[in-house]
């Protein structure tokens, strides 16, 4: 974790989030098991509310394939591989001696296995600013990251690698 209380694993849950253009209470709230690798075909799905309301996330799925480039270097960001680290990582600290994750882990968890805290999570993504250069505090001495940072970030990254408008709200699950 970059900060106390922060996720592990802060880069590939600020990949996975902007991936899946997730709220913030999502990405806090979302368990392990949620996460469901597909080796074979280098595909992750994330099981995901439909809504806000939607506080059990059986609501939709979505997947993505590997995004690395055609030679396999990860030269940019890439959901399968990222959540691939994620779950090596959570096996390594808090698995069983097979690899077992225990019941209700959260997928992006605290350095003791636990949930992060609103603290953790907006100062992690300060944090990543800070390391990428980008001033958290605008001219006006406001906040520029937050809880929806990767709503935000997600959307102008997907637009960015030309997926269509319409394609982002059904990812996004915008109505």
């Amino acid at each position: 974790p970059l900060v106390p209380d922060g996720p592990v694993s802060p880069y590939h849950w600020a990949v996975l989030c902007t991936f899946h253009v997730l709220r913030g209470g999502e990405a806090a709230s979302a368990l392990a098991s949620s996460l469901v690798l597909d080796h074979e075909h280098r595909r992750e799905t994330f099981s995901l509310p439909a809504s806000k309301t939607d506080t059990t996330a059986i609501g939709c799925k979505r997947s993505w394939g590997c995004t690395c480039a055609l030679d396999g270097s990860a030269t940019r960001p890439c959901p399968f591989h990222s959540a691939v680290a994620i779950k090596l990582e959570l096996a390594r600290r808090f698995g069983s001696s097979s690899g077992v994750l225990p019941p209700g882990l959260p997928l992006f968890p605290n350095a003791q296995g636990e949930w992060c805290g609103r603290q953790g999570f907006v100062g992690t993504i300060t944090a990543l600013a800070t390391l990428l250069q980008v001033d958290p505090i605008d001219d006006m001495g406001r906040d520029t990251v937050g809880e929806h940072v990767w709503r935000i970030s997600g959307a102008r990254h997907l637009a960015g690698i030309g997926i269509p408008q319409t394609m982002i709200m059904l990812l996004a699950r915008w109505g």
